[in-house]
């Protein structure tokens, strides 16, 4: 959006006045126009978090706990492995890879699980557990973690290649 636009924008509503200068791209509190600032501030802290392979999200995977720097909450966090949660995830990639199907996989969970309970398991989740480069000690965008893996990257890739080779079916 050219800075003219920008700038008569937030003239009209009554963003600026003539005693405070704009804000600029890159100057520190700059938002775009229809975003807060506290919400790009956020989408930086989880950028610059995956970038150094520290855990930016707010909620562990399944199998994890977050666990706080030296700093408590503001801190770099990591991941830990959550026993007895980390078995079954090792369990379940394992079952996966043996050909167990999405469905075989919740009623495992659910009936053999009783620590599972603390969420409503679908073959969706399931999907989306095993496709979460988390577990291998990987961030969403690639970078290595400063976390431990859960299951190691053999296993892992085994699981990949078994969601896409049974995509349309009812396994993975």
């Amino acid at each position: 959006m050219p800075y003219v636009h920008l700038l008569s924008a937030a003239i009209k509503a009554g963003a600026l006045t003539a005693q405070q200068p704009p804000l600029l791209p890159g100057d520190p509190g700059y938002a775009p126009p229809g975003r807060s600032p506290r919400t790009v501030a956020r989408r930086g802290a989880w950028a610059r978090g995956h970038a150094e392979g520290t855990w930016a999200g707010s909620r562990a995977p399944w199998g994890y706990r977050i666990e706080h720097g030296q700093h408590g909450a503001g801190a770099a966090a990591t991941l830990v492995p959550d026993p007895p949660r980390d078995e079954a995830v090792r369990e379940l990639f394992s079952r996966a890879n043996e050909g167990a199907t999405l469905h075989e996989l919740v009623a495992w969970l659910v009936e053999e699980t009783p620590w599972a309970a603390d969420r409503a398991w679908s073959p969706a989740h399931l999907s989306y557990l095993l496709r979460n480069p988390s577990y291998v000690g990987r961030t969403r965008t690639g970078a290595t973690a400063t976390w431990e893996a859960i299951v190691d990257e053999e296993t892992w890739q085994a699981a990949q290649e078994g969601l896409v080779s049974r995509r349309r079916g009812a396994s993975l």
